[in-house]
């Protein structure tokens, strides 16, 4: 009999495996599920056996999914059984009995054994049972003179063949005894059941010590089972991804949106008990030896569901890399795949149905309870979205292995973020890394780097300590989860900001909107024209409100109690109004966007070498982007025109600003002939009334560079100086337009 083994191809995406390297591929992140790859190295070892004469070959291969194996059987030649590995597919025959363990469903998804064919038409056998010692596989076959299998003999070993459930009953029957007779027989002095339980009662010891240990506390089984937490959202996967994200919020200096995202691979079991008779599950269950009540949480339940103990790291992101990583987080959903996330701190909803990379539609941050903090994506980016996120995450994600390439399960961190940094369990942040490190290395990670594990017991302690404020929130099915919305299961709710629609009369109103304690709730709306604005709101004395241009500047607020009135004069565009609701209780509001046609001043500033070649007219932004370029040859001075308009329908009269001379420069303003680079300095020149009929005040700006300072010798030194002037509405300080001139020396 010869034994081949086979491990997964992409245990580099999987695990932490310092330096070894898969056969057959190029590069770290190269590494991928290929059965014909797979088999062209296998079959030269199977011949090599069989070479020998060996004509019985067990294949024993772990490729994490159980139809890699279905698919790799048929390539080979020579192989009569498959042990299937890493899928924990449970597999029955006709008289097997499925027992509902915890964290395992008392159902078969196959048949035992499951009959296919290798590549030289001979019969292959592939077994495979669940994990966590709940079955005991059994297979017994025979073999002809030539080594090949007999499989006509199958169906009358249905009887002695299949899934023997790991329960006292199955031990005595084995045994041909009662169950109350087990002690005289099976573990009987001498027995190897004997020595067995000689080291599970003192491994038993050491189990009872820490579920003594009890963290915290749940009214709701907390579901880790492999079938779920790698396709869908569970309650597990959210308090451990939470008590990451308030390990990371707990921290000094947590300026920045926090969220917190893990892969559900790394969640190896649930926290709770299954009925062995009607399937139901059950919060953990009491355990009086140890000291364990019913509903407690132990660091016996924390330490076996999260076996891995992974350490924290924090990195910066934007919203669109936050999207990317969601994205490969989804992007093989409904495969069992380790990848699936587990989040905190941000919903989200996809569509299954749409290409792989692009089926994220809609992300909101959100607060513990679902409240909506800042609305992100729903098929554009919200040019109100926070610029920075801070990501919450394993380090084994982050990056497991050198360079710079994707880190474990291939998530694109590093592509995606900056300063990336270890949680510390002093309570404070690391040194920001090399992103190229290995941060799974020994030698990368601090000694008092932050586990997962601590995490979630110090979540538990501090939130869930006693009976009375237990957990207590249920896992739901698909078509409830709130913060990963799976599309072709259920419609998107993930909270966003409301679209406010101002119609033909210049009004536009909602009624009766309830804004959640904790929530920041955005308002949307769109000004076609510019005009005065006034938005009154119901309801609202515990409210505080801002309202935002498209560029994220903050244009107005309000500060209850009393009802929201914010007025002004307000230019055309998009508009953002938040309101926050800071109290305990939640909050009711109507609210009414009236946008008048009183005509709103529009100062306009634009620049060029000519009155014909202006730049930024009719263009209101920053100086930055409303810029003449000028390049001074030998040192000459050079010159650009600003023109100021008024675009307004009404009269306005513009105070006129502009910069100064440098050790390396010197700058000359002058209107009609004069000199006014005084008045322009100290912000005492100002236009006489004008209209949008009115021709432009133009100015010219004259730079002189300095040749004391910028020339060495037969060399000129490169310098560049700008030169900005802007101009002011009296009548509305607040709104302004700049332009400016750079000038750079050769």
């Amino acid at each position: 009999i010869g034994l081949v083994g086979a491990t997964t191809q992409i245990i580099e995406g999987i695990s932490s495996t310092g330096g070894v390297e898969v056969k057959g591929f190029t590069g770290d992140g190269a590494e991928a599920n290929n059965m014909a790859l797979l088999a062209g190295q296998l079959q030269p070892v199977i011949d090599d056996l069989t070479g020998q004469g060996v004509n019985k070959i067990i294949l024993m291969a772990h490729l994490q999914q159980i139809t890699l194996e279905q698919s790799l059987a048929p390539l080979l030649t020579g192989v009569d059984i498959v042990l299937a590995g890493g899928s924990n597919t449970r597999l029955g025959d006709a008289d097997d009995v499925a027992v509902a363990f915890t964290g395992h469903a008392a159902d078969f998804a196959g048949t035992y054994p499951i009959m296919t064919a290798g590549a030289d038409s001979k019969p292959v056998l592939i077994v495979n049972t669940d994990n966590e010692f709940t079955y005991l596989g059994r297979l017994v076959v025979d073999f002809d003179p030539n080594g090949e299998l007999i499989t006509s003999v199958l169906p009358g070993r249905v009887s002695v063949n299949g899934a023997y459930a790991a329960t006292t009953a199955n031990v005595a029957a084995a045994w041909g005894v009662s169950e109350a007779n087990l002690a005289t027989t099976a573990f009987a002095a001498g027995t190897k059941g004997a020595g067995v339980k000689q080291i599970t009662d003192a491994v038993q010891s050491v189990i009872a010590a820490k579920d003594g240990d009890v963290k915290g506390f749940t009214n709701f089984y907390l579901e880790g089972e492999r079938n779920f937490v790698r396709n869908q959202e569970t309650n597990l996967g959210n308090i451990s991804a939470d008590a990451n994200g308030a390990a990371l919020a707990a921290l000094p200096g947590q300026t920045v949106p926090i969220v917190s995202l893990k892969n559900g691979g790394g969640i190896r079991a649930a926290i709770g008990a299954v009925d062995v008779g009607t399937g139901v599950k059950n919060p953990p269950l009491a355990n009086p030896g140890a000291g364990k009540a019913a509903g407690a949480v132990s660091l016996l339940d924390i330490e076996n569901s999260m076996r891995f103990n992974n350490r924290l790291m924090a990195f910066d992101t934007t919203p669109a890399g936050l999207k990317a990583i969601l994205e490969h987080g989804v992007a093989n959903a409904g495969t069992g795949s380790g990848r699936f996330p587990q989040i905190g701190g941000v919903s989200f909803a996809f569509d299954p149905a749409l290409p792989a990379g692009s089926r994220v539609t809609t992300i909101s941050l959100i607060g513990e309870e679902g409240q909506l903090q800042f609305a992100l994506y729903d098929g554009e980016f919200s040019p109100w979205a926070p610029p920075v996120i801070r990501l919450v995450t394993l380090n084994f994600l982050a990056g497991n292995t050198s360079g710079t390439g994707s880190g474990g399960d291939g998530y694109p961190m590093r592509a995606n973020g900056s300063n990336f940094r270890f949680l510390l369990n002093d309570g404070t942040l690391g040194p920001i890394l090399d992103p190229t490190l290995n941060f799974t290395d020994a030698l990368v990670v601090p000694a008092n780097a932050l586990g997962e594990q601590q995490a979630l017991a110090d979540f538990l302690e501090v939130r869930y300590a006693t009976p009375a404020n237990a957990y207590d929130v249920a896992d739901t099915t698909p078509n409830l989860d709130l913060r990963i919305q799976n599309l072709s299961l259920r419609s998107d709710a993930v909270p966003f900001d409301i679209d406010l629609t101002i119609d033909g009369s210049g009004v536009g109103s909602i009624g009766n909107e309830t804004i959640a304690s904790g929530e920041r709730q955005g308002i949307r709306f769109s000004l076609t024209e510019a005009g005065r604005v006034e938005i009154t709101g119901t309801g609202s004395t515990a409210l505080t409100a801002e309202l935002l241009d498209e560029s994220g500047t903050v244009v107005g607020t309000f500060t209850g109690p009393g009802s929201i009135l914010l007025a002004g004069n307000f230019l055309e565009g998009d508009y953002l109004l938040r309101v926050s609701n800071e109290t305990a209780a939640d909050e009711t509001l109507s609210l009414t966007v009236g946008a008048g046609e009183v005509a709103v001043p529009r100062p306009d500033a634009a620049v060029g070498s000519s009155l014909g070649s202006l730049i930024g007219v009719d263009v209101y932004g920053p100086s930055a982007t409303q810029q003449l370029s000028l390049r001074s040859r030998k040192l000459r001075p050079v010159s650009g025109l600003v023109a100021l308009a008024n675009r307004s329908e009404a009269e306005d009269v513009l105070q006129v600003r502009g910069t100064g001379r440098n050790r390396d420069f010197a700058v000359t303003h002058t209107l009609g002939g004069g000199n006014v680079t005084a008045q322009m300095l100290s912000g005492t020149l100002t236009t006489s009334s004008i209209s949008s009929d009115d021709a432009s005040v133009v100015i010219q700006s004259v730079i002189k560079p300095n040749k004391r300072t910028l020339k060495k010798g037969d060399a000129i030194l490169r310098r560049t100086f700008f030169t900005r002037v802007s101009a002011t509405s009296t009548a509305d300080p607040a709104i302004s337009d700049a332009v400016q001139i750079r000038t750079t020396t050769r």
